[in-house]
This record gives structure tokens, sequence and C-alpha cells, in this order.
């Protein structure tokens, strides 16, 4: 079955994710599950990210497009545009808001 994701930096945040999926982006962190049967688990990858600035959003007429996984994304300026890095594949939004409190930068490039 597919797991239900709590992101705990994130005001509570849940998603659904494929079990493939999750198992190649997170990985177990130790400990008991929680009273609702939910356990603490740590992210494996890299994100590349931008800020969407108002000339980006020039660039989504709708404000909004359609995810990998068939669900529509609304897009507002200061919302995080990422992909999976180094391979891509998919892109998604991440709220501004949840964004800081999830995301660290790992180093600058020049």
């Amino acid at each position: 079955g597919d797991m239900i994701v709590l992101n705990v930096n994130a005001d509570g945040e849940r998603y659904i994710a494929k079990r493939e999926t999750f198992a190649k982006k997170y990985e177990d962190a130790g400990g008991e599950a929680d009273e609702e049967g939910m356990k603490r688990y740590n992210p494996k990858g890299v994100i590349r990210a931008v800020e969407v600035s108002d000339t980006e959003m020039a660039k989504i007429p709708a404000h909004s497009f359609v995810a990998a996984w068939g669900e529509e994304m609304i897009v507002e300026v200061g919302d995080f545009l990422a992909l999976p890095h180094p391979d891509g594949g998919e892109i998604y939004r991440i709220e501004k808001n949840a964004f800081g409190k999830t995301y660290a930068p790992m180093h600058k490039e020049h």
C-alpha cells in the first residue's frame, strides 16, 4: 500500500506517497511508532529549487500545473519549484513557508 507522509516541519502537511517512491526518498530514523502509527524517517535525497518570482510567474499563465502524479499544483509568487537532484524527472511546488521550515542549503554554486 501507499504511505501517508506527515511533514513535521511544515505545519502538519500530509500527503500520500507510493511505497516504492517513499523507499527511494526516505530512510528509517529508528525509534517506535507514535499513537497514530507514524514513524520518523529522514530524507535521502537532494533537490534543486528556484523561488518563484513575478518573472517566473509570468511563464505559468494558469498559476498552476499538473504534477507527475496527476495532482494540480497551485503556484504563488514566493513558492519554490523543485526537482530531485541530480536525476530530475519530476517538478513539484513547495509552499514558501513550508520550504523555509523543511529545507536547508547544502552549498552555493557560483
